[in-house]
């Protein structure tokens, strides 16, 4: 489909999220009061900023778009097209490098500095794919299990339409966005709310306490041994690769194959073998009176324990998709819990 830019249609470069949430309505003010329309109904909103290295074609293409619709718009506040008049005009557009309207320097939050912030609101729920992944029945993305699948610190490109506020006291422009197109991302940039986990508990080391005395020695669990890997290639998914995507572009963008694999950016051709668990050690007990005096009789050995509960094959509801093949239990002999595999796709819904 061609983007209409005469009717304000628009789709972004390719941006990084830095705020808002693809997937929550918004309520509430910044103080917490309801959101309420100019006929004082209260309203939701969906909300997000993305932002967009400056100097970079398609993200300053972008901005002159935005910046082209409000002259036409507003044609009072550009006089011979030229810069604004008006102290309080709205584009949607914040400069990473100013200020906010609290007077706090923009470059002190994470992604802004060096970038074009984009501001994006709707009073509906986008629609949001995977890149490649586009039927609106089976690709849809949504949280699961509570795990957003397009965090804030990702990779997006977004679909909308500019259009006028049409408030002579509030002059401006909006952004209206209906699709969200999740691209490739590392997750290390993973943009956190809240405190650090280093900075909270590092600079707090943890009082001394009583150490209690040591348990019995337990036998040790069979360690899990894993032959050899046979050599696995990788391909590129029929989607990604009939709109001309190759293996080496797609890792020449930054990605790992293990992010590439989550994303279904790339498949396995050949899978490595999965884990193999090495059989329990033989465990021979002495017979009870081979230590006891002559004459004398040892008491009876203790029943033995019962034999633990077999691991399911997979969390209620769902069922394993690992790339390797490994089973559900070795994940979580490895401490694995289900929401991580949920959320890397090793898991998914039976």
């Amino acid at each position: 489909m061609a983007i209409d830019i005469a009717k304000g249609e628009f789709l972004t470069p390719i941006l990084r999220l830095l705020q808002g949430d693809a997937f929550e309505a918004q309520t509430t003010n910044m103080e917490g009061k309801p959101l309420l329309g100019d006929d004082l109904k209260p309203y939701v909103k969906y909300f997000i900023a993305a932002g967009g290295r400056k100097g970079d074609p398609g993200v300053e293409a972008f901005k002159a778009q935005i910046e082209a619709a409000a002259r036409k718009e507003w044609p009072a506040f550009f006089p011979n097209g030229g810069a604004c008049t008006h102290p309080n005009f709205s584009y949607k557009i914040i400069d990473g490098d100013g200020y906010d309207q609290n007077g706090r320097h923009n470059a002190t939050k994470e992604g802004m500095a060096g970038h074009w912030i984009f501001r994006f609101s709707t009073g509906f729920p986008p629609k949001c794919y995977n890149l490649g992944s586009y039927n609106p029945m089976t690709d849809q993305l949504a949280p699961i299990n509570g795990v957003n699948p397009i965090p804030r610190g990702y990779n997006i490109r977004v679909h909308g339409f500019l259009k006028s506020n049409k408030n002579a006291t509030k002059p401006g422009m909006s952004l209206y966005h209906d699709l969200i197109e999740l691209n490739p991302s590392d997750p290390s940039q993973v943009i956190i709310s809240g405190p650090d986990a280093a900075s909270v508990f590092g600079g707090a080391p943890a009082p001394a306490v009583a150490m209690a005395a040591p348990a019995p020695a337990m036998l040790a669990p069979p360690p899990v041994m894993v032959p050899p890997a046979a050599a696995v290639t990788y391909q590129v998914s029929a989607a990604l690769a009939a709109q001309g995507h190759t293996l080496e572009s797609l890792r020449a963008s930054g990605q790992t194959d293990a992010v590439m694999l989550a994303q279904n950016w790339i498949v396995a051709v050949a899978a490595a073998p999965a884990p193999v668990l090495a059989p329990p050690p033989v465990v021979v007990a002495p017979h009870p009176n081979i230590l006891a005096p002559t004459g004398s009789v040892a008491p009876p050995p203790a029943p033995a324990a019962p034999a633990p509960a077999p691991i399911a094959a997979a969390a209620p509801g769902y069922k394993m998709r690992d790339p390797n093949g490994t089973p559900y239990a070795a994940y979580k002999a490895a401490n694995w819990t289900d929401e991580q595999l949920i959320a890397n796709q090793h898991m998914v819904p039976a």
